[in-house]
């Protein structure tokens, strides 16, 4: 007799909690979605984390010092380096930067009027309205002057960075600790694949950033093409980002060539090309033998939806996050669960 009030009495608990655990998903995408900036940050600052990580352990092992005094050496041999870089090339460097603030835009409306010119150019007379860079500075000006955006995204960087490096065994011991007892050996092994995986990609894009920024500089300088150091701090930077960084890297000093005539434009980007053909050729294998490769199709869908969703620190991010991503649902999914074996 009591079976019908039981039936119903369960079906409403389940239906209970199904609602909840809707809305805890949710409120759970929500958070991501609106603290995905913030997370960003700290997968940027573990990046940094990384880069601590490596000459402190040299220092400890030389020196015999803490891992963490360690750190703070490092970070303070940082700041002292790069405040004698910035004493010696800043007054040089912001003029050239300037004046690429100041050229780019003449170089593209050089660029336009040219093409307007050719028989493709009639052709779509309208489809080159005027770009209005008052407009568009203006935004970018507005979108970066936020210092209180800027500072909370430098704290946590800089912090994260500063405070996993000095003992990064207690964040991976927390996180182990979330699984099963049975299963925490297997997530510590690949945490720590992990982290050898990303701390050998890292480096060898900043040796792979340093090889080109000075390529691109000495080469541009042997041309005679205008602002050859800034032209290079960008090629360096945007190298960061495989595939489509280089051709963003190229792009400014191509399109200031194309006021000096078509032969140094060909000049220029037969030095781009040669530039990164040695880095992906030679300079990069000889670093990254044993780091995570992705599909270059893969690679360039990840960066372009982190950029599209997160902007441009979703787009410098999208590379080592899609490492991560494979390497786990390697490890854990088709290895653990499906039972095969991968190298």
């Amino acid at each position: 007799m009591d079976a019908a009030p039981r039936q119903a009495d369960s079906l409403a608990r389940r239906a209970f909690i199904a609602t909840w655990a809707v809305l805890l998903a949710v409120a759970l995408a929500l958070c991501a979605w609106f603290g995905a900036f913030i997370l960003l940050l700290t997968f940027a600052g573990i990046l940094f984390a990384i880069f601590l990580r490596a000459p402190a352990e040299w220092l400890n092992r030389t020196l015999k010092i803490p891992v963490g005094l360690a750190v703070v050496l490092v970070v303070l041999g940082m700041l002292a380096a790069l405040g004698a870089a910035a004493w010696l090339m800043a007054p040089s460097l912001e003029g050239q930067i300037e004046k690429v603030r100041v050229e780019i835009p003449k170089s593209i409306e050089h660029a336009r009027d040219q093409v307007k010119n050719t028989w493709i150019g009639r052709l779509l007379r309208n489809g080159f309205p005027p770009i209005q860079w008052d407009s568009m500075l203006g935004q970018a000006a507005g979108i970066l002057s936020s210092a209180v955006g800027v500072l909370v995204g430098f704290t946590i960087f800089v912090f994260v960075g500063v405070f996993v490096a000095i003992n990064p065994e207690v964040y991976r011991d927390g996180l182990t600790r979330l699984v099963p007892r049975d299963r925490r050996d297997r997530v510590k092994e690949i945490l720590v694949e992990l982290g050898g995986r990303l701390r050998r990609w890292l480096f060898g894009r900043l040796i792979g950033m340093a090889f080109i920024g000075l390529a691109v500089t000495v080469g541009l300088w042997i041309l005679k093409a205008p602002l050859a150091l800034s032209l290079g701090l960008i090629a360096a930077l945007c190298s960061f980002i495989p595939n489509l960084g280089p051709l963003l890297g190229a792009a400014p000093g191509v399109l200031l060539a194309m006021t000096q005539g078509g032969t140094q434009v060909a000049l220029v980007v037969g030095l781009y090309v040669l530039v990164e053909a040695l880095d992906n050729n030679i300079v990069t294998p000889l670093i990254e033998q044993k780091a995570v490769h992705l599909p270059p199709a893969l690679t360039i869908i990840a960066q372009v939806v982190a950029g599209f969703f997160f902007g441009v620190l979703g787009l410098f991010l999208a590379t080592p996050l899609t490492a991560c991503a494979v390497l786990l649902v390697r490890r854990l999914y088709v290895e653990d669960v499906l039972g095969e074996r991968l190298a």
